[in-house]
């Protein structure tokens, strides 16, 4: 796409065109390669997403450094090394818009989550919860801007498919991501993969052919694997250490209850879009520490506010504690040499490893529970 050939790309990667047509125009006019283009978007967007995250915990009253905790992990290495892909820039417009939602600044929020649509498509869930919580809040304004910008969305994505291929299936799109969810589901989390003829990936013990009107698209055969038992331990380890202790934090802490409308705006769609799209990333897509990754608002917006209602409530050994939890636990896979095609006894020595983190963490925050006071907010 950054060289100019879109046609050649398949849907639904043919829907981020922003960022490659950034990467084009910007290698045009300064005359570098490609890969130095990137390079410098990549860069461009680490240190804009810093930028922005600071300014959003020191509204909360934190220190900006903080930030370093945030995102000086495994995870954010991954995607810088992969800078040719959106992910960074786009949660760097993310962080923007929530952080113009922080400052009431709607239109402008509104503004940059279009462009975010057009970065990834993903964005779509993002405009769905804005909507909902808007419209329960009473915004009206901002429900319906929020519509307008998933049509606008979903019109541009629908133009840049045109100009390049099908999904891998020749499905249409909506019936493709509709049976993409489902065959990811029972991949990632119960080790169960379906082998199709349009992607002839494992190796099944049974294949059945599709009558003429089951058959969509180039499907006609499909197939039953063996179960894969270490995949779902690659999933439960990716909700386990991706973002540190974040998911136990929030469990702990439920009793603020930051899926209503006492808390901002920006603070409540970033929890419920942040639990949706993190749980939801194991089941869209192979890459599944990629994809689980999206559900980063909740760990980087919705904690570090979870931490400055207790640090206002003076519990400084959960702050502490927590932060330490946040930082150090996303290095366990890195720690034993783990990844996805490691074997099945390392695999479970990491997953032991990550359990005994979450306890020991468990033990020193389960008795630091405050509730939420409306009047004393949070936000400066």
């Amino acid at each position: 796409m950054a060289q100019g050939d879109t046609s050649q790309v398949v849907s639904p990667f043919s829907r981020r065109a922003l960022y490659p047509f950034m990467a084009r125009c910007l290698c045009a006019a300064s005359g570098l390669s490609l890969q130095s283009t990137f390079i410098l978007l990549d860069i461009f967007s680490v240190i804009l997403l810093a930028y922005l995250l600071a300014r959003i915990l020191i509204l909360f009253d934190l220190s900006p450094w903080i930030v370093a905790i945030l995102i000086l992990t495994p995870f954010s290495a991954d995607r810088i090394a992969n800078g040719y892909m959106p992910d960074l820039f786009h949660a760097a417009l993310t962080v923007l818009f929530f952080l113009l939602l922080l400052r009431e600044k709607l239109i402008a929020a509104l503004v940059v989550l279009a462009i975010a649509y057009m970065t990834r498509e993903n964005t779509l869930i993002l405009c769905l919860v804005l909507g909902s919580i808007a419209w329960l809040r009473k915004l009206y304004g901002v429900a319906v801007g929020s519509g307008g910008v998933l049509l606008f969305g979903t019109a541009f994505g629908a133009w840049a498919v045109r100009l390049g291929q099908p999904n891998i299936h020749h499905l249409p799109d909506f019936l493709y991501f509709g049976l993409k969810m489902p065959h990811q589901f029972l991949k990632n989390v119960l080790g169960l993969r379906i082998w199709t003829n349009t992607l002839p990936f494992g190796e099944p013990f049974k294949k059945f052919v599709l009558p003429s009107y089951l058959s969509a698209g180039d499907v006609h055969v499909i197939g039953l694997c063996y179960p894969e038992w270490i995949l779902p331990l690659f999933t439960l380890i990716t909700l386990l250490t991706l973002f540190g202790t974040g998911p136990l934090i929030v469990w702990l802490t439920r009793r603020l209850k930051l899926w209503t409308s006492i808390h901002p705006l920006a603070v409540q769609v970033a929890f419920v879009y942040g639990l949706i799209a993190f749980f939801l990333g194991t089941s869209i897509g192979d890459w599944v520490d990629r994809l689980v990754g999206y559900g980063w608002p909740l760990f980087w917006i919705g904690v570090p506010y979870i931490l400055a209602v207790m640090k206002q409530h003076g519990k400084l050994a959960f702050f502490k504690w927590s932060l330490l939890s946040l930082w150090a636990v996303p290095w366990i896979p890195l720690m034993f040499g783990y990844d996805r095609g490691s074997s099945l006894f390392i695999t479970i020595l990491t997953l032991l490893a990550a359990l005994l983190a979450y306890g020991v963490t468990w033990r020193a925050l389960w008795n630091h529970d405050v509730a939420f006071d409306p009047r004393h907010p949070v936000i400066r």
